[in-house]
């Protein structure tokens, strides 16, 4: 049997749910920045031997794609259809594989790592009063990346396999648009983690997060924690009318892309543009915040790996904050599980206690500050235990 060459890190039955008749669609190339019409769903978002040519994960994510295909048809197709327990874990499942199959989290990974290794062997050359030339470290990590391409992508699946357990908690909510104007469009990398009250704390046990996925031009799969964001809670299906609500959907997707974006309606390309440009501070910002960060001298460095999140706040209808999560500034708010956590409890009891034995200072670390840290504290317990 041929072996499956051509391997999608986006699949194609995601790409045709954003095709015209023609089974065509209108790209926007981030690089070059221009629009490129009726362009064919089948040659986007893919590699050859991307997964290895083993085909292990080509045929695994195969059948993760073949249950979620089926799922997403009904959701599209029906106006009022809601998956099952059962579907809603194949979705959340085949979504946070997606999430981390695509060349965005493949790159980033690849410049973890090299940065990683590249800061431990100038460390070592140093403490010798050794140094290593640019141009020797240019042929570092080409080496580097040769032997590390086609494996990082098969160790972030692997990883993502014992990851699903943390959204289990999460709610699915299907939002419909019924909008004249502004359309969704998706990438070359869809899935979108968000957290609106407290945008940097997008990890998968964070409280807050939200996962978005656009499945077709109006509908959108949100994943959200229900306890924070209560508005929507009680609710499968919403139909709603909100232009700007999918422009800033949009300028997201624009954002987190790698190089592409696509949309059925030509239409939409003149706006496509507008955006574009005017966020590319934010794009550049949120291409700038995953990147590691190397502390310490010469010889003795420490490596910190930051999160990446898309740095606009935006008040979304799905993503409305309770009410006693809302008036606190940068230093006083803080990230923390949706799960309640012995370590966590005792970084909350530590801190107000370590400003309160502070001397007197101004601005950020003033009393009414330390209030507002056990304000917050006190928010924190009554998330945990279901009280908000």
């Amino acid at each position: 049997m041929e072996k499956k060459k051509r391997q999608h890190y986006v699949p194609q039955f995601y790409l045709r749910n954003f095709v015209r008749e023609d089974n065509k669609f209108t790209i926007f190339n981030i690089k070059s920045e221009k629009i490129i019409e009726n362009a064919p769903y089948r040659k986007q978002c893919y590699e050859d031997y991307y997964y290895g040519d083993d085909e292990v994960w080509e045929e695994k994510l195969g059948a993760i794609e073949s249950s979620a295909a089926l799922i997403i048809a009904k959701i599209n197709k029906q106006s009022n259809y809601y998956p099952d327990v059962e579907e809603i874990k194949i979705l959340k499942k085949f979504i946070l594989y997606q999430r981390y199959r695509t060349i965005r989290n493949k790159d980033n990974l690849l410049n973890m790592r090299w940065d990683g290794a590249k800061t431990y062997v100038e460390m070592n050359l140093r403490k010798e009063g050794k140094y290593v030339s640019e141009n020797t470290l240019k042929v570092l990590k080409k080496e580097f990346e040769k032997r590390y391409d086609r494996i990082i992508p098969q160790q972030a699946l692997e990883i993502t396999a014992n990851l699903l357990d943390n959204i289990e908690d999460l709610k699915l909510l299907i939002i419909q648009y019924n909008n004249k104007i502004h359309n969704l469009i998706s990438s070359d990398n869809p899935v979108i983690f968000y957290n609106p009250f407290y945008k940097r704390a997008v990890g998968l046990i964070n409280a807050g997060l939200i996962i978005l996925l656009p499945i077709s031009p109006s509908k959108l799969i949100v994943i959200f924690d229900s306890k924070m964001y209560q508005r929507y809670k009680n609710n499968k299906i919403v139909k709603l009318t909100n232009e700007n609500e999918v422009k800033m959907l949009n300028i997201f997707q624009l954002i987190v892309a790698k190089e592409i974006v696509y949309f059925q309606n030509k239409c939409q390309a003149q706006f496509i543009e507008i955006y574009y440009k005017k966020n590319k501070d934010k794009r550049a910002l949120f291409e700038e915040l995953g990147k590691p960060q190397a502390m310490g001298t010469d010889t003795n460095k420490m490596i910190a790996y930051p999160q990446q999140f898309i740095p606009i706040d935006y008040n979304f209808s799905f993503g409305k904050v309770h009410p006693k999560g809302i008036g606190f500034i940068e230093n006083e708010i803080d990230w923390f599980p949706r799960k309640r956590d012995e370590v966590y409890e005792d970084r909350m009891r530590t801190k107000p206690e370590i400003f309160k034995n502070l001397p007197p200072l101004k601005g950020k670390f003033s009393k009414k500050n330390i209030k507002n840290i056990e304000r917050f504290n006190r928010f924190v317990y009554d998330y945990w235990n279901n009280k908000l």
